[in-house]
């Protein structure tokens, strides 16, 4: 058994805008693990807030922010949803005037199955080859979310020095998440 993706990733586009809200297509299921990726611009930028329209904080991981070598700072944010988790995540940042991007993914654990946080690691580097950090799996069916940014490459066919979101699911019943963080296990 493995985690199920309920709702497609949403990309907001590289903007401005502060705060900066972002929006699944429904409410998250009781138990689901919703992933948030948030890209900055500014080195220095800090987050003050990640929170539901209903109030419920997001979790931001251990070892975020994460310097992406020149192309701006990488957060990863979760929330295993409460009964009344909202579709409508918003991120308030330190500083406005930056450029910023936002990703949201719902994933349902195997029926009868709870989530829970596991790890998560960071790494860097200016190579086309990424192979940092590494991430040992623990159990069979951990979700491993990963984020990354570039400068001066396309993502996924977006503005150069945005975040790109590479989704591993391995085969049965955990949560993980990585490169530029998160991890968690059923």
């Amino acid at each position: 058994m493995s985690f199920t993706k309920v709702q497609t990733g949403v990309k907001v586009a590289s903007s401005t805008t502060n705060p900066r809200s972002i929006a699944l297509g429904s409410d998250p299921q009781l138990g689901s693990v919703v992933c948030l990726g948030i890209w900055n611009a500014q080195s220095a930028n800090t987050i003050t807030s990640v929170v539901d329209a209903n109030g419920n904080n997001y979790t931001i991981t251990d070892t975020s922010p994460v310097g992406a070598g020149g192309a701006g700072r990488i957060w990863l944010a979760y929330l295993i949803a409460p009964a009344n988790a909202d579709k409508t995540v918003t991120v308030t940042f330190g500083t406005s005037g930056e450029s910023n991007a936002l990703w949201l993914d719902e994933f349902a654990p195997p029926a009868g199955m709870y989530a829970s946080w596991d790890y998560d690691s960071s790494g860097s580097g200016n190579s086309t080859n990424i192979n940092s950090p590494t991430l040992t799996v623990r159990e069979r069916g951990e979700l491993l979310y990963s984020l990354g940014a570039g400068i001066g490459v396309e993502l996924g066919g977006d503005v150069a020095g945005e975040l790109e979101m590479l989704l591993l699911v391995f085969a049965d019943r955990h949560v993980a998440c990585l490169v530029e963080q998160h991890v968690g296990r059923l």
